[in-house]
């Protein structure tokens, strides 16, 4: 294995070399040359500026040590026995574990057609001879920057191809996850429909009529008679979380062939959250917001009876209808109703208002509750935030976001206005169909 070879200085009365260091003393250069003379001067100059040296007296010398050590950078001479620089250059290149190191070549040639011979080879500069110090010490320090900032470079795009690779790893999971927690979701959500909807077929049930046994002497002395507008309802939230859960399934398995629209989320405005979050997959149709107001009022009465919320809608039936999925409306008002309730004391008023403006129904959920500090206002969109009043009530901060998700994809925009024990008010927009 060769060794860091000292030479002795050898003097020349034309040579100054300046006193100059580098900031990177343990750079380690090769440098090939056949002139004993030459070599000494090129030495002297480097070695004063704290570099680290191999010498070569050719290119096949050369060859055989980057095989032991290799270095920063290779000063090449060109005019040399038995394996000359031109040679040394493209074996230097065409072995991987060399192609990288930078080469300058030195030659007392001054044809520019040897220049472009040695640059198309895959060197980085040329010296001419007889060599000058200041040149020699300048152009190595730049190549030696920029090789290093390459390395860089290249060191951060394979971490970062690492990372998308760990990230999409991390995905894949998620969506394997998100798959089985749907399927586990789905089965008792059918199985509820399918006894919801064999009672609704039921030749005893009359439009107004309680749905009770049929023979009420056998029956379980528990039993509970149910009106089929219950039972309705029932169906129809049990419906509406099956279409729920069957998004969830579109999203994270990437299909979207059987979605009637498929709209992105990628407003500037959304914050970037999971970093590929998935794309919403909208069934869009002309709907009446009314309608999907007083589905969602119905949904929630046992909760608006516990709290003791007064409710006032101010939804006109005469609105112009809007261009939505009524599934993922429900969801945004849902949340926000929702929010309203459990975010407040019991006795609280909510208001439900909506009115057009140029092509959007402009919508408001307004509350005299306790409002939101400040401080909190600005991150409350964003995924897993949850205000200082979640410890009343269950969740993991998904719900606002979620809700600028669904309005971004419709083509809307939401905001949101509160005062510290004012209240608090939800403006979001939808188009019209």
């Amino acid at each position: 294995m060769p060794s860091l070879l000292p030479i002795p200085p050898m003097k020349s009365k034309d040579l100054t070399t300046p006193a100059i260091s580098v900031s990177h003393p343990t750079y380690t250069l090769l440098l090939v040359e056949d002139n004993p003379t030459n070599l000494g001067v090129l030495f002297e100059i480097l070695n004063h500026a704290e570099f680290r040296l191999l010498v070569a007296e050719d290119g096949a010398a050369a060859l055989e040590q980057v095989q032991y050590i290799k270095p920063d950078l290779i000063l090449l001479d060109v005019m040399m026995p038995r394996v000359d620089g031109f040679e040394a250059c493209q074996r230097l290149k065409a072995d991987p574990g060399t192609q990288d190191i930078p080469i300058i070549f030195m030659s007392a040639l001054n044809d520019s057609v040897d220049k472009i011979k040695g640059l198309s080879m895959g060197g980085v500069d040329y010296i001419t001879k007889p060599i000058q110090a200041e040149e020699v010490l300048a152009r190595v320090r730049v190549h030696l920057k920029l090789h290093t900032l390459q390395k860089q470079l290249q060191a951060q795009n394979q971490q970062l191809q690492t990372e998308i690779e760990e990230r999409q790893q991390v995905e894949r999971s998620l969506q394997l996850m998100m798959r089985a927690v749907s399927h586990d979701l789905k089965n008792p959500v059918t199985g509820m429909l399918m006894v919801l909807q064999s009672l609704l077929s039921s030749d005893a049930a009359s439009p107004d009529a309680d749905i009770a046994p049929e023979a009420p002497d056998t029956s379980p002395p528990d039993s509970v008679a149910v009106s089929r507008s219950i039972l309705e309802r029932m169906n129809e939230s049990a419906q509406r979380q099956l279409n729920l859960i069957n998004s969830l399934l579109d999203i994270h398995s990437g299909n979207h062939d059987s979605a009637a629209e498929f709209l992105s989320s990628t407003s500037s405005s959304i914050p970037e959250f999971p970093a590929s979050a998935p794309s919403l997959v909208l069934h869009r149709k002309p709907l009446h917001f009314q309608t999907v107001v007083t589905s969602v009022i119905e949904d929630l009465e046992p909760l608006l009876n516990k709290y003791q919320v007064q409710i006032r809608v101010q939804v006109s039936e005469t609105l112009p209808q809007v261009l939505g999925d009524a599934d993922q409306l429900w969801r945004v008002l849902e949340n926000l109703i929702t929010n309203a309730i459990k975010h407040n004391p019991p006795g609280t008023e909510v208001a439900i208002a909506a009115q057009a403006q140029s092509s959007f129904l402009h919508c408001w959920i307004k509350d005299n509750g306790n409002g939101i500090p400040l401080n909190e206002q600005p991150q409350l969109f964003e995924a897993y935030q949850r205000g200082s009043a979640h410890r009343r009530s269950p969740g993991i901060g998904l719900g606002l976001y979620l809700c600028r998700q669904i309005i971004a994809a419709h083509g809307g925009t939401i905001e949101l206005q509160s005062v510290p024990d004012q209240g608090t008010i939800f403006e979001f927009t939808l188009p019209v169909a």
